[in-house]
């Protein structure tokens, strides 16, 4: 991945993160939850008292088939580790932008039907302007635009 696509992405799911966490009223944290053997998933919003998990996808504009499997990913990972962290957690992906969010709505990918199966919640937030024109340029430029 282009390397300042990479970082705006992660300030871009440090703001979007922080926003969800002010939206459900409690604090999130990253986390790197261990697996065993030596194997840990990156959790990027995580409450251990509100039993609640998140991925955060910060792609804007249409979605491509290679970031459908992104998604399809994160829902494995956060399905995971809501089993090896034990019971039921509330799960979501936070999206940067309504058209992925739809992927979790969608009666034409399989991901809508996991994701209704599982329970897993789809937030969008709103990312501040500055973060939002960063991300969009650098997808541009990551794209050859």
């Amino acid at each position: 991945m282009h390397t300042a696509l990479a970082e705006t992405q992660w300030n871009a799911r440090i703001a979007a993160v922080a926003e969800l966490g002010d939206r459900l009223g409690f604090a999130l944290a990253q986390e790197f939850v261990p697996l065993g053997g030596g194997c840990s998933i990156e959790i990027d919003g995580i409450n251990h008292k509100h039993r609640f998990l998140c991925r955060a996808f910060m792609h804007i504009g249409k979605v491509q088939a290679s970031q459908v499997e992104e998604v399809a990913s994160d829902i494995l990972k956060l399905l995971l580790v809501e089993r090896v962290l034990h019971g039921k957690w509330r799960k979501a992906i936070c999206f940067a932008d309504d058209s992925a969010a739809r992927l979790l709505c969608s009666h034409s990918i399989c991901l809508g039907a996991v994701a209704r199966a599982t329970k897993l919640e789809g937030f969008v937030v709103h990312l501040p302007a500055e973060i939002r024109s960063a991300l969009l340029r650098e997808q541009a430029l990551a794209r050859g635009l």
